[in-house]
């Protein structure tokens, strides 16, 4: 009799980590937390009870976020349990803490609440951004729907009394990977921040507040995102504040000790990058 190959986590038990999140159990750690959030700010304050009802519902839709990061002989795995499930809590002191190594009883993702703000917080492994805004969007409507909002589950709302697609829980990379594909062209050498990491590494939080119609207005006249634009404003002022702290230095060879060079007071990203390649003679790098 043949068996028919499922991914539905509930008969299954377990999952493997795909190709994406097979790198972060290697490199986590309490500083490095490998942990992302997604907030919303309602127009009202929050209903913790109403809230918790919410997401009673909504988490036993998404199953395969009910799961342990697990050690197995080769690999790592998910695990799941129907006792992992989040846990409605306030907002930390710090932001984007890690999750307990090894834990047999706490989700790898959580769930905050402050005044009229809702955040959720994944670990990478679990999910991309796309999978942790449908969670957080059928989250939202679940809730505003128990708060008498007619709002329907559609443009992409999952209805919580929906079943689980197999889909939702496959690797795409094995799905659609083709070796025969050729190799991407490679590109120069990546721009680095011009700062060292503050030690112990920490979490800053930078919040700023924008007039939502004039990007809206500004990303169309570009033919983008907004996400996009937002995106290239951060990287264009990374770079104007760079510019006057680019240093070139050369790491001896002998000792590891770091040489000032020179100084590039003034000089753009591309004047670096020419001067950097005809210097001959050393290991040389960007601070």
């Amino acid at each position: 009799m043949e068996t028919r190959r499922t991914n539905n986590i509930t008969d299954k038990g377990w999952l493997s980590l795909d190709n994406a999140a097979k790198i972060y159990p290697a490199v986590i750690n309490r500083e490095l937390t490998s942990v992302f959030r997604i907030s919303c700010t309602l127009n009202s304050v929050i209903k913790v009870g109403t809230l918790q009802e919410a997401i009673k519902k909504v988490t036993g839709r998404f199953p395969y976020f009910n799961t342990t990061l697990r050690r197995g002989f080769f690999w790592y795995f998910l695990e799941y349990g129907e006792d992992v499930l989040p846990k409605l809590s306030g907002e930390e002191d710090q932001e984007l803490t890690a999750f307990p190594a090894g834990s047999v009883t706490h989700a790898l993702y959580r769930i905050l609440a402050k005044g009229s703000r809702i955040s959720v917080e994944f670990l990478h492994i679990l999910s991309d951004g796309g999978g942790a805004m449908e969670f957080f969007r059928t989250l939202l409507v679940c809730y505003f729907r128990m708060c008498g909002e007619d709002i329907p589950y559609s443009n992409g709302i999952i209805d919580p009394d929906s079943k689980v697609e197999n889909e939702e829980t496959e690797d795409s990379f094995k799905k659609y990977y083709n070796s025969y594909l050729p190799a991407p062209d490679k590109y120069s050498l990546s721009w680095h921040i011009p700062d060292l990491l503050s030690k112990p590494l920490q979490v800053s939080v930078t919040e700023f507040e924008v007039e939502v119609r004039k990007l809206k207005d500004i990303s169309k006249s570009l033919g983008e995102f907004v996400c996009m634009v937002a995106a290239l404003e951060f990287i264009e002022n990374l770079l104007i504040a760079g510019h006057n702290t680019i240093r070139l230095v050369r790491r001896r060879e002998t000792t590891g000790q770091r040489e000032v060079l020179f100084d590039f007071n003034g000089f753009d990203t591309f004047h670096c990058r020419v001067f950097q390649k005809h210097l001959k003679g050393g290991n040389y790098e960007n601070i």
